[in-house]
């Protein structure tokens, strides 16, 4: 689990870039970069499972979504006209980095650690900004 929760970070970002190139109209070029993906995943989990287990196939996962957050991104780059404003991307990876920090060094059970993790990790997104009360407000239900 330790490792699998790179790979849900990689997810949330694949993700993202998947439903770019679905705006953009590049479903065919996104299926072909994921029968890539399928495929390379097959052959590194038929390679490594029976030498390192179960470590083996998370490390593969991770290994997977991280290729497809790398192949989505150059599609997205190269067919789409979407352009990144990394001017916060500084911001994010420093509290994602305090995050995981807390994550394995807080000394309580797995509950209150993630969820202490999570409210450390929103407090420095509005503290640095990237996030503000205006994006809060514009995703909440609108009162009749």
């Amino acid at each position: 689990m330790q490792i699998l929760i790179f790979a849900l970070a990689s997810i949330f970002f694949g993700h993202l870039f998947t439903n770019i190139l679905i705006a953009g109209s590049q479903q065919k070029k996104l299926m072909l970069a994921l029968i890539a993906t399928a495929i390379i995943n097959i052959i590194a989990n038929i390679i490594f499972i029976p030498i390192y287990s179960y470590t083996g196939a998370a490390i593969v996962s991770v290994v997977t979504e991280l290729f497809v957050v790398v192949t989505t991104i150059l599609l997205v780059l190269h067919y789409t006209p979407y352009k990144f404003k990394s001017i916060k991307l500084p911001f994010i990876l420093l509290s994602g980095s305090v995050m995981i920090l807390l994550h394995f060094t807080l000394p309580f059970t797995p509950f209150i650690t993630a969820g202490t993790s999570l409210i450390i990790y929103a407090i420095l997104l509005f503290t640095f900004r990237v996030i503000e009360r205006d994006d809060i407000m514009q995703i909440l239900p609108k009162k009749a």
